[in-house]
């Protein structure tokens, strides 16, 4: 007899068994994107371990003064390098997140230029000294450190702003909601929010009515209103088939009928005498009909036979009721309002702003978004008319529509899609969604911070601070240990606009003009992001000449000759600088170090050989002209090492300076006189003149002394090595105004 192996079957069967209970085992734990939540966190232990250690102390402490409060870690799955990795569309993209700008440092929304970038591409034009604004124009790209503080949790968990981390995805109880609401509008204090229903025009729904003053007035006119009795025709007091024949011979014979008897003849009031007037007379004779109806002939004034009537709402009022209907927390629904509206003054709430279609229909008002929903532009126009447009197409033409459509489309754009704290709305952290990052609600980099306070507040009012509450906290990987709120302050600008160097001797001689002096230049090239320059100038270039002028006014200019055995002075000019060095023969080093307002710097290095003297020495060849000297040595200039920075000035030419920036100080003469070589050589008063001159004079007098004690060395010691040489230069004097 033949013997079957059973094993294969059974292999089969076993794994037919698993693939079930695998199956079943998938349905009982779905694998979503709510999958990177811990569940809810009710106790100290569970917090300790859910949680970083750098998150802990402070959660529990708050755990501790609210026993009722409850926390949720949410594993975002992005890293900290992530979120600011500038090569992707990160949350470094530019606009992607801005700060308010004002400069009044007494007001609560002030902050630091700190907060402001001026590395993410585009965000701070060097040239022109400014920010790039956006929106309205009170919006600036927030800087990266401004980003790191705002985005990271650990900074936040505090009685107040620990709200931004609130789970809001369901409504409040109606009393409570409206108890919250009503105290947000009260402590905002503006009579906007506060008007009555009527006084505010809002209302949720209207019925229309008989009027009763219509009413009224036909009871008034009753005996002269009914001049024309409508159907009788031939005017005999009853309606027959004479009226008929009398409106059929009209009809088929276009018998003419005056005025009168045509109004009779119309019974509809259509303006013809058709079939249809026949037919109503045909009623009442068949019996169908009581009788043929009446109507005016003349107004007189009458008021209309119907009217509106007005279900009115107040905004806390209408607020609380659309959030009960959606089923979204009215408080933070408040919040996120208030944070775009203010005090009410925008004209997207107006209901009077005119505006144009896209395809240039006009509107004349009548439309409202209270939300702000896209409504977006680089200005204040295209900001209205984007947002007016949304409103149109949402048919939001009543201020209740505008907010529970608003409240329905924030509902279904965030809330339904997991974002349901402010934090989140702000910050789509979310690895499983795709809308990592940009799937945010507004670019305001400090919405959830003010919104948090609000939150806070209604709660309080409500008397629900106490009660259970959750709080989802994102939990990012490789966070720093700490991020520090932004205090630098002040004008970043570092960058110098120009740098030019002339031989000291070429410039004593008279009045230059801007273009001369460029001519003079031995800085070739010259780019504010370029920081190392290497020259050559000839044996008579003794002296060297530096003019400077940064971008900001409000910089700082430091020159500095960096030569060991003879330093010389250190000038710090502000804004502009003009100051000459003296140079040793062979390797001289001079520094520009322009530091900004807020003490951010950069130094430019110029690296300067200065030929040995020729050998043989004349008359003539020692007073060869220095711009026949300056062409020799201009073919020796070395390579320029550049930076990399990538910036939109970094490729300026010197002849691209603004002109702002293109006016050197006043530079004595040969006779000691000031000349200015850029304008007519005048001086804001005449003590500043005569101290000028006085001191030229002296430094005039001084070189002069110098030098001719310093020939007299160099003819007792011809075969001083250059190093020697060096040593026996004169002291460096710097000439600025």
């Amino acid at each position: 007899m033949k013997k079957y192996a059973f094993f294969p079957f059974k292999k089969v069967l076993i794994g037919f068994l698993c693939g079930v209970l695998l199956f079943n085992l998938i349905l009982q734990e779905p694998v979503s994107a709510g999958s990177s939540y811990s569940a809810v966190l009710k106790t100290e232990a569970q917090i300790r371990k859910a949680f970083p250690e750098s998150y802990v102390a402070s959660l529990v402490s708050l755990k501790k003064a609210h026993p009722n409060w409850n926390f949720i870690a949410f594993n975002t799955g992005v890293s900290w390098n992530q979120i600011f990795d500038e090569n992707t569309e990160s949350e470094m993209y530019p606009s992607r997140n801005l700060v308010y700008h004002t400069d009044n440092k007494e007001s609560p929304y002030y902050k630091p230029s700190s907060w402001y970038s001026t590395t993410i591409p585009g965000s701070f034009n060097w040239a022109e000294n400014a920010w790039t604004p956006y929106d309205s124009g009170d919006w600036y790209q927030a800087s990266k450190e401004a980003m790191e503080y705002c985005i990271d949790p650990r900074n936040f968990f505090t009685e107040e702003q620990i709200f931004q981390f609130l789970d809001s995805a369901s409504s409040l109880e109606s009393s409570k909601g409206l108890a919250a609401v009503t105290r947000l509008f009260e402590n905002k204090g503006d009579a906007f929010w506060l008007a009555s229903g009527e006084d505010a025009n809002l209302y949720d729904s209207v019925e229309y009515v008989d009027n009763p003053a219509y009413l009224k007035w036909v009871e008034d006119h009753k005996e002269g209103l009914y001049d024309i009795v409508f159907g009788d025709v031939n005017n005999d007091g009853e309606w027959d088939v004479f009226d008929i024949a009398v409106m059929g011979s009209y009809i088929l014979n276009n018998k003419k009928l005056d005025k009168k008897t045509f109004e009779a003849a119309d019974i509809n009031g259509d303006g013809e005498v058709d079939v249809f007037d026949i037919a109503v007379i045909g009623a009442y004779i068949l019996g169908k009909r009581e009788d043929v109806p009446q109507r005016l002939t003349e107004d007189d004034g009458a008021p209309d036979k119907k009217m509106p009537v007005y279900h009115y709402l107040t905004y806390a009022e209408a607020i609380n009721q659309a959030c009960l209907a959606l089923g979204i927390n009215q408080i933070t629904v408040t919040a996120r309002l208030l944070q775009e509206q203010g005090s009410g003054t925008s004209p997207l709430i107006s209901g009077t702003k005119k505006f144009t279609l896209p395809d240039k229909t006009s509107i004349d008002g009548g439309y409202y978004n209270y939300f702000n929903i896209g409504a977006y532009g680089n200005s204040q126009s295209a900001i209205w008319t984007n947002g007016l447009r949304e409103a149109y197409s949402e048919g939001w033409d009543t201020r209740y529509k505008a907010i529970y459509g608003g409240a329905r489309k924030f509902l279904n754009l965030y809330i339904s899609r997991g974002q349901t704290t402010l934090y989140s709305q702000k910050f789509q952290l979310d690895s499983d969604s795709p809308e990592l990052f940009w799937g945010q609600y507004m670019q305001n980099l400090t919405a959830p911070q003010t919104e948090a306070v609000r939150l806070r507040e209604g709660y309080e009012a409500c008397g629900a601070l106490d009660s259970d509450l959750t709080f989802i906290i994102p939990v990012i990987s490789g966070l720093p240990d700490k991020t520090a709120y932004p205090v630098k302050d002040g004008n970043p600008n570092y960058k110098m606009a120009y740098i030019w160097a002339v031989n000291r001797t070429d410039v004593t001689s008279g009045d230059y003009t801007l273009e001369e002096l460029r001519k003079m230049n031995y800085i070739e090239g010259f780019a504010t992001d370029t920081l190392k320059y290497e020259f050559t100038v000839p044996y008579d270039c003794e002296n060297i000449h530096f003019y400077t002028g940064a971008y900001a006014p409000t910089s700082t200019i430091l020159l500095h000759n960096t030569n060991k055995d003879d330093p010389g002075p250190t000038d710090t000019s502000v804004g502009t600088s003009s100051t000459y060095y003296l140079l040793k023969v062979g390797s001289n080093q001079i520094t520009v170090k322009c530091t900004a307002e807020n003490g951010d710097s950069r130094t430019y290095v110029f690296l300067i050989e200065r030929e040995e003297a020729p050998e043989e020495s004349s008359e003539e060849s020692t007073e060869e002209s220095s711009e026949e000297s300056r062409t020799k040595s201009s073919d020796k200039l070395s390579e320029v090492t550049k930076t990399e920075t990538p910036d939109e000035t970094s490729k300026m030419a010197v002849e691209d300076i603004p002109a702002s920036f293109a006016e050197p100080a006043a530079v004595p003469d040969a006779d000691g006189v000031n000349t200015d070589m850029i304008d007519d050589g005048s001086f804001k008063n005449g003590e500043e003149a005569a101290a000028y001159e006085e001191n030229a004079a002296y430094e005039e007098n001084a070189v002069t002394e110098d030098k001719a004690a310093y020939e007299e060395n160099a003819v007792t010691d011809e075969n001083t090595s250059s190093e020697d040489d060096a040593s026996g230069t004169l002291p460096d004097y710097t000439d600025a105004d």
